[in-house]
């Protein structure tokens, strides 16, 4: 943004009336939480396309975490045998 209109912003908040000032806040706060990673990311993968380096897009995958089952094991904790072993 040029720095004239953003000082012709900044110079009309003096005549908000505060309602309208919480109502503005709340629009620039929902502006800068918007989600611009993926979007980013959606632009870097298409420069990786059109220069080669990729063959193709992906969808991503819907990984579902996966049931694990706990291994029982003899002896000592395995994170004392890790650290046993380290030394």
């Amino acid at each position: 943004m040029a720095q004239p209109i953003l000082d012709q912003m900044l110079d009309k908040l003096n005549f908000l009336e505060k309602q309208e000032l919480y109502q503005l806040m709340h629009v620039i706060q929902r502006r800068i939480d918007e989600p611009r990673v993926a979007h980013k990311g959606q632009q870097w993968q298409e420069v990786l396309l059109t220069t080669g380096f990729i063959a193709e897009l992906r969808p991503p995958r819907n990984q579902q975490p996966r049931q694990r089952s706990r291994i029982e094991i003899q002896g000592e904790p395995l994170s004392q045998t890790i650290i046993r072993e380290r030394r």
